[in-house]
């Protein structure tokens, strides 16, 4: 399905313009920010997907307690949790502190992952996308999964 500024193919969304959305891409975008589970979005670069969680939050005013893993030199808003500054500070990294930050400290209801090369190689990744699922957040929150056509 293609709208103007979004093609969409199994569910995996790429916008071109996010300053520009018509009546039926904000309504179907709205629906991709309240629908459970991981969605894939690839924009511009990090600021793009930023400002599309921004006002996608903000407009919707639903969720209250956001997310986001991401290892980018770019500061977060203040009101969203950094995940990779949180774990970065243990020194060694295991399943077991996954797992107990997961069980211990994981009370988000909206998380976004800001997936650049860098942070997918970095040897947990995989483990955290596995508690993720172990814990069954992808059946009880969203989870947007962002890709950049460039980065910035």
């Amino acid at each position: 399905m293609a709208m103007r500024n979004i093609d969409v193919s199994l569910k995996h969304y790429q916008i071109q313009n996010i300053k520009k959305f018509s009546e039926q891409e904000i309504i179907h975008l709205q629906d991709v920010f309240l629908t459970n589970g991981f969605q894939n979005i690839t924009v511009q670069n990090i600021s793009q997907g930023r400002s599309l969680v921004a006002t996608f939050i903000q407009a919707l005013n639903y969720y209250k307690s956001v997310a986001c893993l991401t290892n980018s030199a770019l500061e977060l808003e203040v009101s969203i949790f950094d995940i990779y500054k949180y774990l970065k500070e243990f020194e060694n990294l295991s399943n077991q502190k996954l797992f107990e930050f997961f069980n211990d400290q994981f009370y988000f209801d909206f998380l976004f992952i800001e997936s650049t090369k860098e942070l997918m190689h970095s040897p947990w990744v995989l483990e955290f996308q596995q508690q993720l699922v172990d814990f069954k957040l992808d059946k009880t929150i969203p989870i947007i999964c962002f890709s950049y056509s460039q980065l910035s």
